[in-house]
């Protein structure tokens, strides 16, 4: 196996010759960072990822952004990705990590829509990874163990910071199985 570290750019404000240096200088193989929402803006993007020689990986969201508008059905979420998939498609990703769905839909619609999530994103020839956020459908352990059991299929990007937020506890008790969980990140 052989590890290789990424840099998400989450909060990143330098400019993107200094980063990418930066990167390069560390030893990163990669960034991951949101899919611009222009074609010249993936163009440019597209561009100093093949100029600097590094991996990368896609992030979108598919309430639109990291909290979901909250107005917006499972339907209205697949026809953003349906978009979004062909953008980051575009890209050629390693894989996209995508924060989908929203908290305060019941758990048969979650399961529905993670799993046509899932099969829209194979589609398009995209390798789809489900990270765990406050706000989306994957806001807390419990229920996601429970989704796993019906798509197993599943893979995630664990922060699992944002558990330890809604559970209000590290989720560290000997009762605290997260080995299904574990298994798929």
């Amino acid at each position: 196996m052989e590890l290789k570290c990424f840099r998400t750019l989450w909060g990143v404000t330098t400019p993107w010759p200094q980063t990418l240096d930066e990167l390069q200088r560390v030893g990163c193989c990669g960034i991951e960072a949101r899919v611009p929402l222009t074609v010249a803006e993936r163009r440019q993007l597209a561009g100093r990822l093949q100029a600097s020689g590094l991996e990368y990986i896609a992030i979108l969201f598919s309430g639109g952004g990291v909290l979901p508008a909250q107005h917006e059905t499972p339907e209205q979420h697949l026809a953003r990705l349906q978009t979004r998939f062909a953008e980051a498609s575009s890209l050629n990703p390693r894989f996209v990590n995508l924060l989908a769905g929203n908290d305060r839909w019941p758990l048969a619609q979650q399961v529905e829509f993670l799993g046509k999530a899932h099969e829209l994103a194979a589609g398009f020839g995209l390798t789809c990874s489900f990270e765990t956020h406050r706000a989306t459908s994957l806001y807390s352990p419990w229920l996601t163990l429970e989704i796993i059991q019906q798509l197993p299929q599943l893979r995630f990007t664990a922060d699992i910071s944002h558990w330890v937020v809604v559970s209000e506890r590290l989720l560290d008790d000997p009762s605290d199985d997260f080995s299904a969980f574990i298994d798929r990140v």
